[in-house]
């Protein structure tokens, strides 16, 4: 069965082997290095691991989910937006591609402007659209062994690039290696497509889900608290961009919290109310409109909030300012205080043990993660600690108190939420 990985491991080694030009070329002279580069990568490494790929895919092995349409449509999309970048880099480099020269002119036009890789970035996505088009686990297997290879191939031949084209060291740190850099202003539009994505991934994969529904009774928790921590070490932007710069820093707690964090949380939630366990209490229509009722009050600040913050929401930054009108003039957290009347009014619109458990950890997550992201925040904003002391944290003061006018502090808005 795993006769295939022979040829697609060898493949892989041989044509990881040809990134060397600039070293084969010092041994053996230009030609002959030039030469040897091409053997190793056009005569042996890519006829061999192509075939090891094409035994993975013929070999007779049971599918690990039935494909759906929806699987069938997202492959086909992930190939198709895979093949371009592969098919016009390869156009744009030209012979440089598979017989590189110590003689070669850095190319930084087109497609290379983005990312310094084009031609892996495409093969990454057209292995990831094959996988779930055929998802054996011989096919799953070779899929990810070809994605480790594209990503390691990559630094092999930066490594080499280094020496052959001088001006690639600053070209490599101005261009990111396989993801194009987004403006700030497009992360909402990233993160919907991606989300999109998921929920197409996760509908069309009924079996697997379901099949880990019936299982352990608590399995939602591991992605559940997995989420909840990933969430949380979203809140250090301003240790990661003090450690990594501003721009690293913010994409850090950016991927932390929308690609990562909050997705494994929903995922954890879904299953958790999907899972059959048994009553707390009897359902009834007191209980019932009860739980919309605070699902409603819940969703006004939530959705709110994220509206009168805008990018700092999800996408922080250490340039973020102050905001302090509107919503948050009468609490430092509306988005958050809204997500715990949602986890209350849950529970009692499903209370099982299993919401229960899941609404009870989001309770306690959404508390602790106000926190921490306000030690972040005084940290970096001085005048947040002011704000703190005249702004309660979920529960707004019934008094005489009049909001601030909307006024943008020069400074930091915070990601408070």
């Amino acid at each position: 069965m795993y006769i295939f990985l022979i040829p697609l491991i060898l493949g892989f080694v041989l044509a990881g082997a040809s990134a060397f030009t600039a070293a084969y070329s010092r041994w053996w002279g230009e030609v002959a290095g030039r030469i040897a580069t091409s053997i190793l990568r056009n005569l042996l490494g890519i006829p061999l691991w192509l075939f090891g790929f094409y035994l993975a895919w013929v070999e007779p092995a049971e599918l690990l989910f039935r494909p759906s349409p929806i699987t069938v449509l997202l492959s086909g999309l992930l190939m198709l937006l895979g093949w371009l970048p592969v098919l016009w880099g390869h156009i744009q480099l030209g012979w440089r591609t598979h017989l590189p020269s110590v003689r070669d002119t850095l190319v930084r036009d087109g497609f290379y402007a983005y990312v310094r890789h084009p031609i892996y970035s495409g093969g990454i996505l057209i292995f990831v659209g094959l996988a779930l088009f055929n998802p054996t686990l011989t096919v799953l297997l070779a899929s990810a062994l070809a994605v480790i290879f594209l990503i390691v191939q990559g630094l092999l031949e930066e490594i080499d690039l280094r020496q052959r084209l001088p001006a690639y060291k600053a070209y490599s740190e101005e261009v990111p290696r396989f993801i194009p850099r987004l403006q700030r202003s497009s992360g909402p539009w990233a993160v919907s497509i991606y989300y999109l994505f998921l929920a197409l991934l996760f509908s069309s994969l009924k079996t697997i889900w379901r099949n880990f529904t019936d299982g352990n009774l608590y399995l939602f928790i591991i992605p559940l608290l997995l989420g909840f921590a990933a969430v949380g070490a979203s809140a250090f932007t301003t240790a990661y961009s003090r450690r990594w710069g501003e721009r690293r820093g913010a994409i850090v707690s950016s991927f932390l919290r929308n690609y990562l964090g909050i997705p494994l949380a929903v995922w954890g939630l879904i299953l958790a109310w999907l899972r059959p366990g048994p009553a707390l209490f009897s359902e009834g229509w007191v209980a019932y409109s009860l739980g919309w009722l605070l699902m409603i009050a819940g969703l006004i600040p939530f959705i709110w909030g994220h509206i009168v913050l805008g990018l700092p929401a999800g996408w922080p930054s250490i340039r973020d300012r102050l905001v302090r009108h509107s919503l948050y003039a009468y609490v430092r957290h509306p988005i958050y205080a809204g997500g715990l009347l949602m986890f209350a009014g849950g529970i009692l619109l499903k209370p099982t043990i299993t919401v229960a458990v899941a609404c009870g950890l989001g309770f306690i997550w959404l508390v602790v993660q106000a926190r921490l992201e306000e030690i972040d925040l005084i940290e970096r904003q001085p005048r947040y600690r002011k704000y703190m002391e005249q702004v309660p944290r979920f529960l707004p003061r019934f008094s005489a108190h009049k909001p601030e006018p909307r006024k943008q502090v020069r400074g930091l808005r915070p990601k408070h939420a």
